[in-house]
């Protein structure tokens, strides 16, 4: 009897574990209570997504389930923000090379004009009649480059070096005929007599710079959009001008002068750039200040077929010079502006030179010493200049 009451209990006992485990897994038979599903805010732990359609397994999503809500920081990756590296970024290095074409202002020397028949008059005295264009050595817009490299601190400051290099040439001419002729404009004019006029003429005339910078770079205000940062650092720099003029009739004359400039001192400056939304273009712009400290010498000869040394003289001085360098323009650069192009338009001018058409002026005049009228002008650059940067 007991036994068979055991057996009994071990049947249903293991009837009911048998019922619980097919509910467990297809759900409770058909009008069961709610109460035989688990908690919703189980299920609802359990399946992201809601709970699975009517009549299908748990953990079966269908059609019609949906997926697991994305959370913010997953549905911002992949945007330009969340990829914006500001500043330099994670780089190390960077490279540039420029291309610049430039053209020389206020640096034009007239160096003669034809005359309505020759005289022995001082033409500071008693002007002659014009009777023809004037004879301008005007350079106009050349080639030349600038190049550099360094090395990145971090995400915010960088240090490097710079060398920049620009040469222009012009040549001129001019002719006329008896009895008009032609008169030399940059001669001495105590040499003037009736054979210092020509018949034919041409100038020769060559400015040549060059800098070089160690700059430190650092960003003061940079995000995802726009960054902001000076420079500080120091400068050489060098001027250098060139100048002949030959004229030519039963005999030949020329003068030929130069005026050089070598300084070094300090820079400072600002710049900023802002991006569009992708980050992929930017306009930018940049403005330095130097000081340079330095030298300026200048030589002047006149000589003719008959007397190779008619008049020549030589001055130096001491000078500080003022450079201004001023850059806007705009760009583009991949997706972590690791290659960067831009363009755009520079301005660099240089203060207290002495130009070439003031050196000759102050030997006509034998004027050395006023500072109001000789020595202290100014020469400016102006063009396009196109960029290339690499950072790694």
């Amino acid at each position: 009897m007991k036994t068979s009451l055991f057996a009994l209990v071990a049947v249903v006992a293991a009837a009911f574990g048998l019922t619980q485990t097919a509910q467990a897994q297809y759900g409770p038979a058909p009008g069961a209570p709610y109460g035989a599903y688990p908690a919703p805010d189980m299920m609802q732990g359990a399946y992201p997504g809601g709970l699975p359609s009517s009549g299908q397994p748990v953990g079966y999503y269908g059609p019609e389930a949906q997926a697991p809500a994305p959370s913010p920081e997953q549905a911002f990756a992949g945007t330009g923000e969340a990829d914006c590296e500001p500043g330099y970024g994670c780089n190390k290095w960077f490279a540039f090379g420029e291309f610049l074409y430039l053209r020389a202002r206020d640096s034009e020397v007239a160096w003669g004009v034809p005359i309505d028949g020759a005289t022995d008059a001082d033409p500071l005295v008693r002007p002659p009649v014009q009777v023809g264009r004037v004879g301008v050595a005007d350079l106009d817009f050349q080639p030349g480059y600038r190049i550099g490299f360094g090395r990145i601190i971090n995400e915010a400051s960088a240090i490097g070096v710079t060398y920049t290099e620009w040469q222009g040439n012009t040549h001129d001419a001019l002719s006329t005929s008896a009895p008009n002729v032609l008169r030399p404009l940059v001669t001495h004019p105590s040499t003037f007599n009736a054979a210092s006029d020509y018949l034919d003429g041409n100038a020769d005339y060559g400015i040549r710079f060059k800098t070089i910078d160690i700059d430190y770079h650092s960003l003061f205000a940079y995000c995802c959009d726009y960054q902001v940062g000076y420079t500080l650092g120091v400068r050489y720099g060098e001027l250098k001008q060139s100048f002949r003029a030959d004229y030519a009739a039963n005999g030949t004359e020329f003068v030929e002068t130069e005026s050089n400039f070598y300084g070094a001192g300090l820079k400072a400056g600002l710049d900023g750039e802002r991006y569009n939304e992708c980050r992929n273009l930017f306009v930018y712009g940049k403005t330095f200040l130097s000081l340079l400290a330095g030298e300026s010498r200048a030589t002047y000869l006149q000589g003719s077929s008959f007397d190779p040394v008619i008049a020549n003289t030589n001055w130096k001085a001491t000078r500080l010079v003022t450079m201004y360098d001023l850059e806007l323009g705009g760009g583009w650069q991949n997706d972590c502006g690791t290659v960067r192009l831009s363009m755009g338009y520079t301005y660099s001018i240089w203060y207290n030179v002495t130009r070439t058409n003031e050196w000759i002026n102050a030997v006509q005049h034998n004027n050395f010493v006023d500072q109001s009228d000789n020595f202290n002008a100014f020469m400016a650059f102006d063009g396009l200049v196109t960029r290339l940067e690499l950072r790694w």
